[in-house]
């Protein structure tokens, strides 16, 4: 689209369709891959006569993308989430909305023991109800895209993180990705559950399970462990967090 808006501003004088443009590439090259294609592009169309228009053209397409690839010109941290997957964007705004919450709600008691089920997040996969959302975890073979849920995975236990905290001014980081189990062949044309919890806490850092699993079904297709640590706002550092206080055996087995 910048390309294309910039040969519309720059290039007036240029009498050929986008599609003409397209027919002037030779089978099999890629020109439209950086500045170096639009450069082989610019030098089938220019005549040589054109020697200082194609110049200057040049130098304009170096100082737009120096301009595009700025530091400056890049989205902030806080709207970098609305360009990834719908699932993930709703579980970020679960986590701003909790904090702002928790922000409105005053001191954070950050001694007292939470239990496992104080931190139980679950999302769901809509795929029944929601093509669009079908077709984008569908791979062209007719399977599952992976890569989608483990971007889900990863912003799932950062709210569980979070919800077991459940302090705004402390910053939750990803520490490792311990385990990840794969089993059967994900059905589709069926919804889906994503969920977890906490279930060990140590002095800074959180053991986080999650789970996927079909509507009916009960044994899960997927089991992942992730590892979080809290990390002071201000130092840097990592800092404690309130302890699990497990109530169930299921919960007291985890846990150890």
């Amino acid at each position: 689209q910048i390309f294309r808006d910039w040969m519309h501003a720059r290039f007036s004088i240029i009498s050929v369709t986008a599609s003409q443009i397209m027919m002037l590439a030779a089978p099999g090259r890629k020109l439209f891959m950086g500045s170096s294609g639009v450069r082989e592009l610019l030098r089938r169309i220019y005549h040589p006569s054109h020697h200082k228009k194609y110049a200057r053209m040049l130098q304009e397409l170096s100082m737009t993308r120096r301009m595009f690839t700025s530091v400056d010109s890049l989205p902030s941290v806080k709207h970098a989430s609305k360009f990834k997957g719908p699932l993930v964007n709703q579980l970020w705004d679960m986590r701003l909305e909790a904090k702002r919450q928790a922000a409105a709600s005053g001191a954070i008691d950050m001694d007292r023991p939470r239990p496992p089920s104080e931190s139980i997040t679950k999302i769901d996969y809509d795929f029944k109800g929601d093509e669009f959302l079908m077709e984008r975890y569908r791979n062209p073979f007719g399977h599952l895209r992976f890569g989608n849920v483990l971007e889900d995975l990863d912003a799932l236990a950062g709210n569980i993180a979070y919800s077991h905290v459940q302090d705004p001014t402390v910053n939750i980081v990803t520490a490792s990705v311990d385990r990840i189990r794969l089993s059967g062949i994900v059905d589709l044309e069926n919804n889906h559950q994503l969920s977890g919890k906490v279930t060990y806490v140590g002095t800074s850092s959180m053991e986080i399970r999650m789970q996927c699993k079909g509507d009916g079904e009960d044994d899960t297709w997927m089991e992942a462990y992730f590892t979080f640590v809290a990390v002071d706002s201000e130092t840097k550092r990592p800092m404690r967090i309130p302890p699990l206080e497990p109530q169930t055996w299921l919960e007291k087995d985890q846990f150890e």
